[in-house]
């Protein structure tokens, strides 16, 4: 319960406020979804990563209930994590632009970076950069990231970075990594 109502006190825990105190349910609530990822406690940064799952499910077309279900977590949950459902019709549907902060890899400047993207959109063109990446290493045909030259990603804190399209330095970003972390990059090609 404290978790929920970081602020209030035990009288008001109890739902005994002394005087001049709010009752329980006036004192402010700790939402995850409008937190920041850095004030997460490591509980809530797993269920944070969890419900992004679910609610990617849900946005290629599950239902709430059935991809939660997958995840084995309640929808309930997903949706105090996730602030991206509206419920129209009686059911939950996802929402076009959701902030939610999170950790994503991305390459720039001729190396491996971690950065806090701030929302969906920006998660979403990471992810298909990073699938481009990986298919060019596989093929080596440039046209794959051809959609991501110039583009520029903006992090949470508000950094600009530039993805990295240069072949050469995605092979040296590559080659750099420690040998149980290269996932074979020919293996479709036989």
């Amino acid at each position: 319960m404290h978790g929920l109502h970081p602020t209030a006190t035990l009288s008001q825990l109890d739902r005994h406020p002394r005087k001049k105190q709010k009752p329980l349910g006036e004192v402010k609530k700790r939402i995850p979804a409008k937190m920041k990822l850095s004030e997460l406690t490591p509980k809530e940064r797993n269920l944070r990563s969890k419900a992004r799952k679910v609610f990617f499910d849900v946005k290629s077309g599950k239902s709430l209930e059935a991809a939660s279900k997958d995840y084995r977590i309640k929808p309930e949950t997903v949706r105090r994590h996730v602030d991206g459902f509206v419920k129209e019709s009686g059911r939950w549907r996802v929402k076009r632009i959701v902030k939610n902060e999170m950790s994503m890899r991305i390459y720039s400047r001729g190396r491996e970076q971690h950065i806090l993207v701030p929302d969906v959109r920006q998660a979403s063109i990471i992810g298909r950069y990073n699938n481009a990446v990986k298919n060019y290493l596989r093929t080596h045909n440039e046209s794959f990231l051809s959609p991501f030259v110039g583009l520029v990603i903006t992090d949470s804190h508000g950094v600009a970075h530039r993805l990295e399209t240069d072949p050469k330095a995605l092979y040296m970003i590559w080659e750099r990594k420690p040998e149980e972390q290269q996932r074979p990059i020919y293996d479709d090609l036989g």
